[in-house]
């Protein structure tokens, strides 16, 4: 199925439960747990969360161009999962994307302003070309992960560097 232009609010766990669904254009705000919660190959495109328990979960899915905004933790990722081009902001109580299982895919995300910016607790993920600002902690990775070179954009000249400014 698509879910597409929707708005799920002040629900008592989850915003928007996507298994195998496709979900673009909309939002949840102050749901208790996930504003969105995608299983079964789903996709969440476009989407903004705000205020929720966790903004995104993904496992075996992808969050992909979404914003996570004044949540406890923006992106909560599972297993066998992608989280690209995302922007996660002011997720202070948690990271702005945490990552718990493996053979995921963190790749261009924009995390600012968060306690962790990334957090992986797993190894068998790979993370490259995210750029972190202004997070209590920018980067906390357990070692096991395939993880681009952190450093400046002026200086990195990887293609797969993961940037702190």
């Amino acid at each position: 199925g698509v879910v597409t232009r929707c708005t799920a609010r002040k629900n008592i766990l989850y915003g928007i439960e996507a298994d195998g669904t496709i979900v673009t254009d909309s939002s949840a705000s102050e749901n208790g747990s996930y504003g969105f919660r995608a299983t079964g190959g789903a996709e969440i495109s476009h989407c903004t969360a705000n205020d929720n328990g966790s903004g995104f979960y993904a496992d075996a899915s992808t969050i992909i161009d979404c914003t996570a905004v004044a949540n406890n933790t923006g992106i909560v990722v599972q297993s066998w999962s992608c989280g690209q081009g995302n922007h996660c902001n002011q997720n202070w109580t948690g990271s702005g994307i945490e990552v718990d299982g493996n053979d995921n895919k963190i790749d261009s995300n924009y995390v600012t302003g968060n306690g962790i910016g990334l957090y992986v607790l797993s190894s068998g993920n790979q993370i490259t070309r995210n750029s972190m600002r202004g997070n209590s902690l920018e980067y906390s990775i357990l070692v096991g992960n395939d993880v681009g070179p952190n450093g400046l954009a002026a200086t990195n000249m990887s293609p797969w560097a993961n940037i702190d400014f």
